[in-house]
C-alpha cells in the first residue's frame, strides 16, 4: 500500500462484525483431507466384520501388522481372541503379509478370518 495507510485503517468504515475478524489473529484452520493420509484402512470379513463392523479407520502411522491386531485388540476387547489369531490372515495389496510386514499411513490392510467350504 503506497499510501502508509495500515490494513487497520482500510477497516475503520467497515461494519464492527467484519472489522473484530480482521483485528483477531489469525487461526489455522484443519481440514479433515490433512489427516487423511495418516488414517490406515482397516477391512474385515466374515465373523471379524459381524464383531468389528466391515471397515475401520484407525489414526496410526507406520506400524507392523502385529501392532495394528494389538491396537484393533486393545481398542475392542469383545474382539481380541479373534483377531490375535494367527489364523486370521491379513492382506496387503492382495498378497498375505506376515505380522512383521510394515503398512504406510494411508495404507489398506484386509483381515480374513479362516474359511472352509466344499
Amino acid at each position: 500500500m503506497k499510501s502508509g495507510r495500515t490494513l487497520q485503517d482500510h477497516t475503520s468504515s467497515q461494519p464492527s462484525a467484519a472489522k473484530s475478524l480482521v483485528d483477531r489473529p489469525v487461526e489455522r484452520v484443519t481440514s479433515a483431507f490433512e489427516y487423511e493420509g495418516l488414517q490406515m484402512n482397516v477391512r474385515f470379513y466374515g465373523r471379524l466384520a459381524d464383531l468389528l463392523g466391515e471397515q475401520m479407520k484407525l489414526d496410526m502411522a507406520d506400524c507392523s501388522i502385529g501392532q495394528l491386531r494389538a491396537a484393533i485388540a486393545d481398542r475392542h476387547p469383545l474382539a481380541r481372541a479373534e483377531i490375535l489369531s494367527q489364523r486370521v490372515r491379513a492382506c496387503v495389496h492382495d498378497v498375505i503379509a506376515g505380522e512383521d510386514h510394515l503398512v504406510g499411513a494411508g495404507g489398506t490392510v484386509e483381515f480374513f478370518p479362516p474359511v472352509s467350504g466344499g
